[in-house]
């Protein structure tokens, strides 16, 4: 009712729904939301007994439940196979596979396309409260990328393609003198930092101060001059201004 009627936003029920914290696969933007439960075992200071030895504080467990972010490993690997990077075996495992899409490209462009969904993953999963979960994605892009450099140089496995691109899938252009390589993480260790970036400080922010009265930025917000003991309400663009042949040897401001 109250995003109905405050917000009004309309609920789109069939995904909508409303779980138990204790269950497992709560997906959220791409996440699962994990409650982990704990019970922090610590001295009641108020209370005292006696054990028979000595008097002693009474132990007292206090109920933790903390929310995590949690990486759908499993889904990310499906959505893999429906792309064209993976194929599910009848057991039910699924396995990286050429990308055929994607071999007909230069070598630069299919390491530079692989190198662009790790990024892209490890970016949208930094929030996460286990990075580590990703390497098993990481890992299984690095291969696809391998096995659709063999598909097309005719190599037939990955482990080819590895000997003669090296661990990296490093592409050497003997033209450009350039190299191209595959962006494969050193560490997936969880930091908390999001890396959301700085403000941009522009000029508007930082040095210039606003006008007073009313001048062309505020004629979509203010329905009236701001200037004091003025009510004028139309033609607000600068009427306050004064030209500067009115100014000169009068020691009057432009404004």
């Amino acid at each position: 009712v109250f995003l109905l009627d405050n917000l009004k936003l309309k609920i789109n029920e069939t995904k909508s729904f409303i779980r138990h914290s204790s269950e497992k696969g709560i997906k959220y933007l791409g996440y699962y939301i994990r409650y982990i439960h704990n019970n922090k075992v610590r001295k009641d200071p108020h209370t005292l007994e006696n054990d028979g030895k000595g008097l002693g504080h009474q132990l007292k467990a206090t109920a933790i439940n903390s929310a995590q972010l949690r990486i759908p490993t499993e889904l990310l690997l499906e959505r893999a196979v429906v792309s064209g990077y993976g194929k599910k075996r009848k057991g039910g495992s699924i396995r990286p596979t050429s990308c055929r899409k994607l071999s007909s490209l230069e070598d630069k462009l299919i390491v530079q396309r692989f190198s662009s969904i790790i990024r892209g993953l490890m970016a949208y999963y930094s929030p996460a409260n286990r990075l580590s979960d990703l390497w098993q994605i990481v890992a299984f892009y690095r291969k696809s990328c391998a096995l659709t450099l063999a598909d097309k140089h005719k190599l037939k496995t990955a482990a080819k393609a590895y000997k003669k691109f090296g661990s990296k899938l490093k592409i050497s252009d003997p033209i450009k003198k350039k190299e191209t390589e595959l962006f494969y993480p050193t560490t997936l260790k969880t930091t908390g930092n999001f890396k959301l970036g700085k403000r941009i400080v522009t000029l508007s922010d930082n040095i210039m101060d606003p006008i007073k009265g009313s001048y062309k930025q505020n004629i979509k917000t203010e329905k009236s001059c701001q200037w004091p003991d003025c009510d004028r309400t139309e033609g607000l663009e600068e009427h306050h201004v004064n030209p500067v042949r009115n100014i000169k040897g009068k020691n009057l401001t432009e404004y």
